[in-house]
Order: structure tokens, then C-alpha cells, then sequence
């Protein structure tokens, strides 16, 4: 009976508020979904334990990985010190983070903090709990969205894991060269010195939860890794939608 009197109601909701897929726009009148529709649903690639990841960044490894994880950490020797992502950033994964970065959808922040969440939960370096803080944009590209993705994404990640979050402790300082100029070790290094701590004392001695929406080469994640630790974090983790 309480099942019946869920979808009635669910039913009745429908007619007043269509729901639709968050990712493809299909209906999901009349189904149980709450935001994405099966075969959408069905095309997330999401992470799993025991899928063949680099322990540092989450770089998906191929055949032949050389040991001691993917190229880029070697390269980079990046000061965060691992990386969860929910999941490659591809099919459905793709098309959430793309329509809340670019088609200004905000609504998309919380299906993606949702699948966050999901990946987060029992996370042995989170077993002693963290602060979540979001990483942060330039003033120019928060102009340019009118909103600042990472800061949704890392208030619904904090709310599901009921962890408190610090969303304005952490700002831009200027730019890296443009990537094309730089050989790839430039451009894995060319961020470091740009992310300034405006609140170190919050940061004394506690694990940092870093927040933001895709991870490509982790270099940005260092920048704002190194300056977390300069302010005195014991450690600091992070955590994406989706891994490129």
C-alpha cells in the first residue's frame, strides 16, 4: 500500500511538474527515476573498486603502465595525496558537468554531487572526517557563468556526507601561461603559486577535502594542494564528477 500511495502521488506531481532526464531531456513521467532516465542511467561510466586506476590521480591505466602509476604523477609529483572521482568523464558523465559548466543548468550540481557522494562514501582517508572546500575560479570566469560550479558541486558533497565545509577560503592569484606555449612538463607545473589560503586558520592540522567539477591533468589540484599544506593542512584530498 505505501508503495501505491508513493507512485500516486509521484503521479499526481508529474502533472504539475513534469520531471525530465538531467542528462537528455527525455520525460520521466510515469517511472520511478528521479533524474536521469534508464538508458541514460545505464551509459554513466562510473568508477568502481577495483577498477585499474593511478592511486594518486585516478588516471585510468592501460596495458603496459609502466610501474609506479600513470606518467603525469611521475612527472608532476603532485602534493595532494589521491584523487576520488565518480567517474570518466564520457557519455552521461560528460553531458551533466558540461550542461551545469557551460549551459549554466545549476540544477545539474546536485545529480552530480549525488554520484560524488556515492563514490566518497567509505573512503578510508575520509574515515576520521574532513573539511570540504571547493577549488577555487577566477573572478572572470564566475562572471562569465554568473555562478561557480566547484562551490555547488562542494556544498552538495558536503550536505550528503554531512561534513562542514569552508566555501570562500581559498581564491585565484593570477593566471598560467597559455598551455599551448608550454611543453607538457610546463604545463603540468605552470599553475603552482596561482591558488592564495584567505582562511589558513581553518585549515591547521585538518584533512582537506578539495572539490571541483572535472580533473584532467591534476595540476591545478597540486596548485591548490601545495597552498593548503603551506597553511598547515595535516593532508589534502580530492574529489571530481569526472576524471578526463
Amino acid at each position: 500500500m505505501r508503495g501505491l500511495a508513493a507512485d500516486l502521488a509521484r503521479g499526481a506531481l508529474d502533472l504539475l511538474w513534469p520531471r525530465s532526464c538531467q542528462a537528455c531531456g527525455t520525460t520521466l513521467g510515469g517511472t520511478r527515476e528521479r533524474w536521469l532516465c534508464a538508458p541514460c542511467r545505464a551509459a554513466l561510466p562510473l568508477f568502481r573498486e577495483g577498477d585499474d586506476l593511478c592511486a594518486r590521480c585516478a588516471a585510468p591505466l592501460g596495458p603496459g603502465t609502466a610501474a609506479g602509476g600513470c606518467g603525469d604523477c611521475r612527472r608532476l609529483r603532485p602534493r595532494f595525496e589521491a584523487v576520488r572521482a565518480a567517474g570518466a568523464y564520457r557519455a552521461t558523465l560528460r553531458r551533466l558537468v558540461v550542461g551545469m559548466k557551460y549551459a549554466r543548468l545549476r540544477d545539474r550540481a546536485w545529480p552530480l554531487g549525488e554520484l560524488m557522494a556515492d563514490r566518497l562514501r567509505g573512503w578510508g582517508p575520509l574515515a576520521d572526517g574532513a573539511i570540504v572546500v571547493p577549488f577555487p575560479t577566477t573572478a572572470a570566469a564566475r562572471r562569465r557563468r554568473g555562478f561557480d560550479p566547484p562551490a555547488l558541486l562542494a556544498a552538495e558533497v558536503a550536505r550528503l556526507l554531512r561534513l562542514p565545509g569552508s566555501p570562500r577560503s581559498l581564491s585565484r592569484t593570477g593566471e598560467p601561461p597559455p598551455q599551448a606555449s608550454l611543453p607538457r612538463s610546463g604545463r603540468l607545473r605552470a599553475p603552482r603559486g596561482t591558488v592564495r589560503v584567505d582562511r589558513p586558520e581553518r585549515f591547521r592540522g585538518r584533512t582537506v577535502l578539495l572539490v571541483d567539477d572535472v580533473l584532467t591533468t591534476g595540476a591545478t589540484a597540486d596548485a591548490a594542494a601545495r597552498a593548503l599544506l603551506r597553511a598547515g593542512a595535516a593532508r589534502v584530498l580530492v574529489a571530481v564528477a569526472a576524471r578526463a
